[in-house]
């Protein structure tokens, strides 16, 4: 009787585990229908639309322009003279030595 009570005991445990863990994944699945269900929305409007139009692929309605903006010069010079900095190895030294 007890090892039939202790079976029961164990089943009823993993049935409660095993819930906790669908209602957890169903909380989730839920939660991205929902975002989804919110994108889908979104891109049914025309600004949706657009808005997604250019931020994939860069476009431009006629009659507008695109600013693209470089940065400072001074501080590009900057970051390629560090670079030359770096001291090579010794048996690099002589390869550039010799002409390899």
């Amino acid at each position: 009787m007890a090892r039939a009570t202790w079976n029961m005991y164990d089943k009823a445990s993993y049935s409660k585990e095993r819930l906790d863990q669908s209602v957890a994944s169903l909380a989730e699945l839920t939660a991205h229908q929902k975002a989804l269900n919110e994108k889908v929305e979104y891109l049914s409007t025309d600004q949706g639309i657009q808005s997604e139009i250019r931020t994939k692929f860069r476009a431009v309605e006629e009659g507008e322009s695109v600013a693209v903006i470089v940065g400072d010069i001074s501080s590009n010079n900057n970051l390629q003279s560090s670079s030359t900095v770096i001291s090579l190895p010794w048996w690099r030294k002589i390869f550039e030595a010799i002409g390899f």
